[in-house]
């Protein structure tokens, strides 16, 4: 019975671990070294962390981004969901839609 209750705690605890960690992941994408200065200093007005955390992003979604044109938030998004997530760019060309998945 002791033993149970341990992996419970335990499964409990590593549980709260990962959301912590998904936090601390996301924040650390933001102040990347890849993002220019340029793009860092629209953080401010643009508020990426408090944005993506409203639209319930998670490092293991799917995620289609719609226009990816100029790629701010493709390079917040992309690299957050590198390891456990799949990340797609939709590219419409001319008058007629046509998807081009880039997966990076």
């Amino acid at each position: 019975m002791l033993s149970r209750t341990i992996s419970v705690i335990a499964l409990v605890l590593s549980g709260v671990m990962a959301a912590q960690v998904r936090a601390v992941d996301l924040e650390q994408v933001i102040a990347g070294d890849h993002r220019k200065a340029e793009e860092k200093a629209r953080d401010q007005y643009r508020h990426p962390l408090e944005t993506l955390r409203f639209f319930g992003l998670k490092p293991d979604m799917k995620v289609v981004e719609i226009q990816p044109i100029g790629g701010w938030y493709t390079k917040i998004i992309a690299p957050y969901l590198k390891e456990h997530g799949v990340y797609y760019g939709a590219i419409g060309e001319s008058d007629r839609m046509t998807l081009k998945f880039m997966k990076p």
